[in-house]
């Protein structure tokens, strides 16, 4: 009778880690999920910002263009008002 206290008191004990590591395991699990999640949304903000970027350097391209053609422009009006 001793001896089957024991063993259920044991086996009581195992029963309790075993679901506290359970419980571990499940919680390492979530942080898993999660920190899965926030990488992806983090790689999603990252190449938006570089599609952002590739924009902004194209417009930046774009305006420096125009303005050498500004500064040609008003070279020749320069050159032109100064034969009048």
């Amino acid at each position: 009778m001793e001896k089957e206290k024991e063993q259920k008191k044991k086996l009581d004990e195992s029963t309790e880690r075993l679901n506290h590591l359970d419980q571990q395991l499940d919680n390492l699990l979530n942080t898993y999920k999660q920190l899965e999640t926030d990488i992806s949304e983090k790689e999603q903000e990252r190449q938006e910002l570089e599609t952002e970027l590739e924009n902004l350097e194209t417009d930046v391209k774009k305006s420096n263009d125009m303005l050498q053609k500004l500064r040609e422009e008003k070279a020749r009006w320069s050159e032109m008002s100064e034969k009048l």
